[in-house]
């Protein structure tokens, strides 16, 4: 087992071109929920299996879903890497979906399909030129900010039922769709997370909470 310098177990993620890869932000994501410590978390997405393993490593009892059998494979490849039993299910979001938790998380893709090989690595050369991807992350394409806002809708509505009496859904979200999330129709109380590292990128965190006097739907 290695750690880094704070005494912290590194986590080992491998990535492929096909799929969405961990990065500072999926770091910085991973640990606003841990601070939360979720007895049960449920990874919507999971794409690497990075949040997955970071709150098993915590001490989550986690569950992982993804949409892509590539995706599927590499997460629980990473989760084998780490020392975690990680067993992804194929699913569109709350597809056949069960069980209740702790907390559930969502970094909703901006595709419904992964990038071509040339695209990512042209997105990948973006994130290394910070002014160009921070002026691309505020302007984002029309048909993207709709094809997120109707995943971030689907999400709520589906999440919500199964969540725990004192649960949480967790999004990763760009800056302009807290408006857009705060304006939804939904019985959860939305609390944002801006610090200045995500600000500067158009970035922020949500949690949504049950109100102390709304049931649970499930």
């Amino acid at each position: 087992m290695s750690t880094d310098r704070k005494g912290e177990r590194v986590i080992h993620i491998e990535s492929t071109f096909d799929v969405s890869g961990a990065n500072r932000d999926t770091e910085m994501f991973a640990e606003f929920i841990a601070r939360d410590a979720p007895r049960s978390f449920l990874d919507v997405g999971t794409g690497t299996g990075y949040l997955a393993i970071r709150l098993a490593l915590a001490g989550s009892d986690v569950a992982a879903t993804d949409i892509c059998h590539r995706a599927k494979a590499l997460a629980e490849r990473n989760a084998r890497r780490n020392g975690i039993y990680l067993s992804v299910r194929i699913s569109d979001l709350f597809d056949d979906e069960a069980g209740t938790y702790d907390a559930i998380a969502f970094n909703p893709p901006c595709s419904a399909r992964p990038d071509p090989r040339f695209l990512t690595v042209v997105k990948e050369a973006i994130r290394r030129i910070e002014p160009l991807e921070r002026a691309l992350m505020h302007h984002m394409p029309k048909h993207v900010i709709t094809f997120r806002r109707d995943l971030i809708h689907r999400f709520i509505e589906g999440g919500s039922c199964h969540l725990n009496p004192e649960g949480r859904l967790y999004l990763l979200l760009y800056g302009h769709e807290l408006s857009f999330l705060e304006a939804m129709p939904h019985d959860l109380v939305v609390t944002a997370h801006t610090p200045h590292a995500l600000r500067r990128r158009n970035l922020a965190f949500a949690r949504l909470s049950r109100r102390p006097d709304r049931p649970s739907n499930g």
